[in-house]
């Protein structure tokens, strides 16, 4: 297993920035191989315990003698030779490839082996699992906000269709996860955003939904089971089927009048292109002008500062050399001197 993991972080320090999808398939090829090796040991554990020349005789002397001394039964002590050191390597491939692949090139890699990793319920190993929860809890940890807001305003979104009104601790009731300020700060931004027709009541604390018949929510805004319109799309919805059909009653009325004003708007729209695209161009023109000058003077500027540095390690090396020479004189008249 040792052995194992410094190959695999030496593979990942090779083609971690080269080929990531040599890495995934070397990793997925480690984890397969461990998992074959595993079931093969499980299965030669239960074939041997199944394999008994007397079945009038299960229990052997031998078999007899180390239940005396150990406790354990044949199973337990073929698990403990056979299974046990494959399922520890197992696992520790398992937490190896984890700790491994934490970065966000290998996600979905990582999410594959976590799912497979969690298959280790098969051998009831519940110590290992209950670390494995634990390494994966911090990854999971950062999404709980995010999935807290999404079902407050699914549930938000779902009971609107139902209540006109409904009481605050009822609601609060529904989504004991949140605190009551939270709650109410999740009405207010789905409120703000146009996801949700609702009003607060402080006085009597109950939530009023679709009261606002001039009120427009965001279709896009995520939704779930479908029951009934609210009453402002309703009034929407009556609109809209009544402007269609005014417009198609205008165009068989009018048809050469409304081709003569889409000829126009045609021909401004053209107009306005053909007067825009030469200042846009040459707004293009000269921000690459600008961009050449900025990229020339930077360049400039590291000319400059690369010569200084020059000059300056020249004007260094020579006050060197000068102290030098000057230390040889010296020691020269010394010399001389004695």
């Amino acid at each position: 297993s040792h052995l194992a993991k410094e190959g695999l972080y030496q593979y990942k320090n090779i083609c971690q920035q080269v080929n990531i999808k040599s890495l995934e398939d070397v990793v997925r090829a480690y984890l397969k191989l461990a998992e074959e090796r595993t079931e093969s040991a499980k299965e030669s554990s239960q074939q041997m315990v199944l394999d008994i020349e007397d079945l009038d005789n299960i229990q052997t002397p031998e078999s007899v003698l180390l239940s005396a001394v150990s406790g354990e039964d044949p199973r337990d002590r073929t698990d403990r030779l056979l299974l046990t050191p494959w399922v520890k390597f197992l696992w520790e491939s398992y937490r190896q490839c984890l700790d491994l692949l934490r970065h966000s090139k290998v996600e979905r890699l990582y999410h594959d082996i976590a799912q497979q990793a969690f298959k280790f319920l098969l051998y009831t190993r519940k110590a290992e699992f209950r670390k494995l929860c634990d390494n994966l809890e911090p990854e999971l940890q950062q999404y709980i906000p995010q999935l807290q807001s999404n079902t407050i305003l699914r549930l938000l979104q779902q009971v609107a269709q139902i209540y006109q009104s409904i009481e605050f601790s009822r609601l609060s009731s529904l989504v004991p996860f949140v605190d009551a300020f939270l709650l109410e700060r999740a009405i207010v931004d789905a409120a703000r955003h146009c996801d949700l027709q609702v009003r607060i009541d402080h006085t009597s604390r109950t939530l009023s939904f679709g009261s606002d018949l001039n009120y427009s929510a965001r279709e896009d805004a995520p939704v779930g089971p479908f029951l009934q319109n609210m009453p402002s799309e309703q009034i929407r919805n009556q609109l809209t089927a009544i402007s269609s059909v005014l417009a198609k009653a205008v165009a068989t009325i009018k048809p050469a009048h409304v081709l003569q004003e889409k000829e126009e708007h045609h021909q401004q729209a053209i107009t306005a292109f053909v007067k825009n695209s030469r200042k846009e161009h040459q707004r293009i023109l000269a921000r690459r002008q600008t961009i050449e000058e900025r990229k020339e003077r930077l360049e400039n500027l590291n000319i400059q500062r690369e010569k200084e540095e020059h000059e300056q390690r020249e004007a260094e090396l020579q006050k060197v050399r000068k102290a030098e020479e000057e230390r040889l004189r010296q020691e020269a008249k010394e010399r001389e001197k004695e």
